[in-house]
């Protein structure tokens, strides 16, 4: 018996994999596809599969600052001839007098100074991951993976820190995880990636090549170009109506 975890962060996540054919389509690769959601339990009303609810990390201050920290690092170490990366260092920094807008500014301060060194940035991730690990996130994480062992965990967003516990937790149980990279720009200037997959799925041979720019760590091995499930909801049959259809059902 194959198992799929399907992992759905979001409402998009749930419009890409849900509405579209990806279900129908996973079905035939595995045996089983339970779907562990941070999503109500209620939205998936109707399928016939396994839904799990799970607990989404509330983050600590020193989790965030971490966090923080790793992104911005990052950020300053890939800016050197990309704007979308300078526009989100300026969107990012924190000019409010807040504990947050305080602790902001020191990250831009002391990153300044060691982002290019990458053993910093494995530094930042393994004291982040520390900082949660004994959080109600991280147990519920591995209560539900332990009872629900899948042979392949399939994140449908590589971006929300929330999921990093549950990754955490597929990784000690030895379950390869997977992400799907969210959107198109998402790599060229964003700094966030929740965690180190195993797997990477792509838009484009552009996105393969974004990740192996901006992640020096992912092989080339390791990412697949799969096209996105972005647009198909829109373009499927069964959601298409008609005017009449449509002001009947927007009167009802």
């Amino acid at each position: 018996m194959r198992k799929l975890g399907l992992v759905i962060t979001d409402g998009v996540g749930y419009r890409n994999f849900i509405l579209s054919d990806f279900l129908t389509a996973a079905q035939n690769e595995f045996d089983e596809v339970v779907i562990f959601s941070y999503l109500p339990k209620e939205v998936f009303r109707g399928l016939n599969h396994k839904i799990i609810e799970i607990e989404a990390l509330q983050e600590s201050f020193f989790t965030w600052f971490f966090r923080k920290a790793k992104e911005i690092a990052h950020l300053k170490r890939n800016r050197r001839g990309n704007h979308g990366i300078q526009d989100n260092l300026k969107t990012n920094y924190n000019r409010n007098w807040s504990t947050r807008g305080i602790a902001t500014r020191l990250i831009y301060l002391i990153t300044e100074f060691f982002s290019i060194l990458k053993v910093v940035s494995s530094f930042l991730k393994n004291y982040r991951f520390k900082s949660f690990q004994n959080s109600k996130a991280a147990f519920e994480s591995e209560r539900l993976l332990t009872q629900n062992s899948c042979d392949l965990l399939f994140f449908t967003h590589q971006r929300p820190p929330f999921i990093a516990p549950l990754v955490a937790a597929a990784k000690q149980r030895k379950i390869p995880a997977a992400a799907f990279i969210f959107s198109w720009d998402n790599l060229a200037s964003k700094g966030r990636m929740a965690a180190n997959f195993d797997h990477y799925l792509v838009w484009s041979n552009q996105m393969k090549n974004d990740l192996l720019q901006f992640y020096s760590r992912v092989k080339s091995s390791q990412i697949s170009i799969v096209g996105t499930p972005q647009f198909a909801p829109y373009a499927m049959k069964r959601y298409q109506r008609t005017k009449r259809r449509s002001l009947q059902h927007n009167l009802a």
